[in-house]
């Protein structure tokens, strides 16, 4: 459970579970070396190729071609000088940096197809063997933090929140396929809304009172919210396609030039509809947990996608030890031998969480929220 796709999914719950207040957290990362920089003021010195599609475009450099970064050792008795040799190769001094001891030095009379041919790496290993060199390694270049071409994802100020382009970098969640359940409000499966289209799986309405439900029958199959649930807007009790808000946030189809983009890349969602109308019964909440964590519930056939993940953007006004009946629920699904991590939402109120339930329970992940300006 400790692998890289599991990681990128633990970014979801300082968003999804949340509802509309997101962002929040950090996560430290790193900056990955390799594609040329396309800036106006190197391109008299790279050759890029053509514009062509992914398939055909060759790897990029990881280098400046032909320069290197050198330090002198401490104490060196004279300037940097202006030339190095190693390997039958001359190196021309660029600049002295600002940094103290180091230079930029350019290896000099070769063609600049030699220069892209040159292992730069292994030059600075030999360089690194004189006397008048302490450290020697490429001039690197650096790549900019993975951003996914979706036209709305400038508008997701709350990712660049919590670092997620520099984790994208790390992983973006298509190595492994990680099954994240999301206890909501329903799905969009029919409407065929073209960013979660690809990420549903089977799942299932736990609304048993048809008033609540609003789709004329209790629990079924079905876990779409219908119309009148969803897009009543004049009615502040409409769900509002939170679920689907949610589900997006987790697992947007991404990097394909639509929408809005996902957490994960690669994820896939089970909508496990327990919200309707005036929101959701603690009973039917807690055997949708039960359900999506793989466990068996009567009535409901069994879950074909358990999940390993489970978001509960939800909450209400009562400790834990009150309404005790979620611990008990939690408890039992974390004594599973592959218990899913459970993320549930601190809730919206600005209030000690302490008074909320589910979030005041063990063995859970509870997250907070930001707003746009940080607060």
């Amino acid at each position: 459970m400790g692998g890289p796709a599991w990681r990128l999914l633990l970014l979801a719950i300082s968003l999804a579970a949340c509802g509309e207040q997101l962002g929040g957290g950090n996560i430290s990362g790193t900056v990955r070396l390799g594609a040329s920089i396309q800036s106006s003021s190197l391109e008299d010195k790279l050759t890029f190729p053509p514009r062509a599609s992914r398939e055909t475009i060759p790897p990029p450099l990881s280098w400046m071609p032909g320069e290197v970064l050198v330090k002198a050792p401490e104490g060196w008795p004279h300037r940097l000088p202006s030339r190095l040799r190693t390997g039958g190769l001359e190196l021309r001094l660029i600049r002295a940096l600002a940094v103290p001891g180091w230079a930029l030095y350019g290896v000099s009379g070769l063609s600049p197809q030699a220069l892209e041919s040159l292992d730069m790496e292994a030059l600075a290993d030999r360089l690194e063997a004189s006397p008048e060199v302490e450290v020697a390694h490429p001039n690197y270049l650096l790549q900019a933090s993975k951003i996914p071409n979706d036209p709305g994802y400038p508008y997701q100020w709350h990712y660049p929140a919590i670092n997620l382009p520099q984790a994208w970098d790390i992983e973006d969640g298509t190595s492994r396929r990680v099954v994240v359940a999301v206890i909501d409000s329903g799905a969009l499966i029919r409407k065929r809304h073209p960013d979660l289209a690809p990420i549903w799986l089977q799942g299932y309405d736990f609304i048993s009172d048809p008033r609540v439900a609003v789709d004329g029958d209790g629990r079924d199959p079905d876990p779409e919210d219908p119309v009148e649930a969803s897009e009543d807007r004049g009615n502040l009790q409409g769900t509002g396609y939170h679920g689907a808000h949610v589900a997006g946030t987790v697992a947007a189809s991404t990097n394909d030039g639509v929408g809005l983009a996902g957490v994960s890349w690669g994820a896939k969602v089970v909508p496990v509809r327990a919200l309707g109308l005036g929101g959701g019964a603690t009973g039917d909440i807690v055997e949708a947990l039960l359900w999506a964590a793989g466990l068996e519930v009567p009535g409901a056939p069994p879950n074909p996608n358990p999940a390993q993940v489970i978001n509960m953007s939800l909450g209400g006004k009562a400790p834990c030890t009150v309404a005790s009946i979620y611990q008990d629920a939690i408890d039992r699904v974390n004594r599973q031998p592959q218990k899913p991590i459970i993320v549930v939402s601190a809730g919206n109120s600005q209030d000690n969480v302490a008074n909320y339930s589910p979030a005041s329970c063990r063995g859970v992940i509870t997250v907070g929220a930001t707003e746009l300006r940080g607060f």
